[in-house]
Parts: structure tokens; C-alpha cells; sequence
């Protein structure tokens, strides 16, 4: 069986411009929505921790009424 390098030379261009595309349209945008979604929920986990605090305080404070 021989091997015909011109189509692995081709099949190996094709393999590079796939993973260039999936990288360019796939990866990054995904990667991109990701980070949002993380910083979103970090951001919303602080203005949970500082609302259950208030609410520690207004209960302390009604308590001592």
C-alpha cells in the first residue's frame, strides 16, 4: 500500500484550517460568554452576601427593641 502525500499534505491543511475556524468561531466566542457569565455571578454572589448582612443587622437591631 503506498502513501500519496499529496493528500496527507492535504488532509493536514485541512485539519490546520479546521482547528484555526472551530478555534476563531467556536473557542473564543464560548470562552468570551463564559467569563461574562462568571463575573455576572460573582457580582451577584457579593450583592447577596451584602444584603444577607443588612438583614443580620436590621434583625440585631430589632431584637434590641
Amino acid at each position: 500500500m503506498l502513501i500519496d502525500w499529496r493528500t496527507v499534505a492535504a488532509q493536514a491543511v485541512n485539519f490546520l484550517l479546521l482547528v484555526w475556524l472551530l478555534s476563531r468561531y467556536l473557542f473564543k466566542p464560548t470562552l468570551a460568554i463564559m467569563k461574562e457569565r462568571n463575573e455576572r455571578i460573582r457580582k451577584e454572589l457579593e450583592d447577596a452576601s451584602g444584603l444577607q448582612e443588612s438583614a443580620r443587622q436590621e434583625r440585631e437591631a430589632l431584637a434590641e427593641e
